[in-house]
């Protein structure tokens, strides 16, 4: 989040609120309308969306409500945050120094029972070492090309977890098999592409990658919204796979079929790489002198 995106969601916003009233006269303005003018100082303050939306509340909420309750109805969002602050004293309070030993070995046990369940990595390329693998005596010839050595065997994955995150082949799982990876580590170039393959290589997994191609000779209308980082790709993915170790990837896409020729491209990064802020920072000083 940059302040020229904040400065652009709130020019927007006011653009579509006084346009959509003057198409539409017979309707009043909404309170969702005057809440959304709000918005740009949280974005100024807290970052993204994402990170401060009450969406997980809500859907928490939605799953409370199926519950069975004797017909009464409290007030949902009241007995979340009670619970959510009972929970944030109980935490800081075992993590203060003078907390009673028994009440410390009381958290031991919670830990066990409600702490995420996530595998300690063994390996030191943080590969998840519990994945199980598979050899495999005919090498497929595609990968074959791919390989430097004239090997017989290989051990391939189903998917991987490094450093937090799970990568997989397109056969296991599709959206976790859409990357976007450095080619050859040039980080000055950002391709999108499919894993089809995961193998071993000197103690290490490597990643076989199918790009996705670019849509030739068509106008890209994601081009001109510079704050949505969408792009126009061809539906196909090349032939020839690529070789990408686990540190070229930048981070996984979404990936939607417009036609049975076209796709587009979004990433699903959290974080925005420093030329695109800067390209931001020219797009809204550009705008703002113009």
């Amino acid at each position: 989040m940059t302040p020229n995106r904040s400065a652009a969601y709130l020019e927007y916003m006011t653009r579509y609120i006084h346009d959509f009233l003057d198409i539409y006269v017979d309707i009043k303005p909404r309170p969702n309308m005057h809440m959304a003018m709000h918005i740009p100082p949280f974005l100024r303050l807290f970052g993204p969306v994402r990170s401060w939306w009450c969406f997980p509340f809500e859907r928490l909420i939605g799953q409370i409500q199926r519950l069975l309750s004797n017909h009464k109805f409290g007030q949902m969002e009241s007995t979340l945050l009670h619970s959510f602050l009972r929970a944030g004293n109980l935490k800081r309070w075992l993590a203060k120094p003078d907390c009673p030993t028994v009440i410390k070995e009381c958290k031991l046990l919670f830990d066990k029972i409600y702490s995420p369940k996530v595998p300690e990595d063994h390996r030191s390329d943080g590969m998840h070492a519990d994945d199980v693998g598979t050899t495999s005596n005919t090498i497929p010839t595609s990968l074959r090309l791919l390989l430097a050595s004239s090997r017989r065997q290989i051990i391939t994955r189903a998917r991987v977890r490094h450093n937090g995150v799970i990568f997989a082949t397109s056969k296991t799982h599709v959206g976790n098999s859409l990357v976007q990876f450095y080619p050859q580590d040039n980080r000055s170039m950002l391709v999108p592409g499919s894993i089809k393959y995961i193998y071993e290589e000197h103690g290490k997994f490597v990643l076989a990658i199918q790009r996705q191609l670019p849509a030739d000779d068509v106008f890209d209308p994601y081009a001109v919204y510079p704050h949505f980082p969408a792009k126009l790709y061809s539906s196909s993915l090349s032939q020839e796979l690529e070789r990408v170790e686990t540190d070229w990837i930048y981070a996984h896409y979404a990936r939607w079929k417009v036609s049975s020729t076209q796709s587009v491209v979004l990433s699903l990064s959290r974080i925005l790489s420093l030329n695109s802020i800067q390209f931001l920072d020219l797009v809204g000083n550009t705008e703002s002198s113009a």
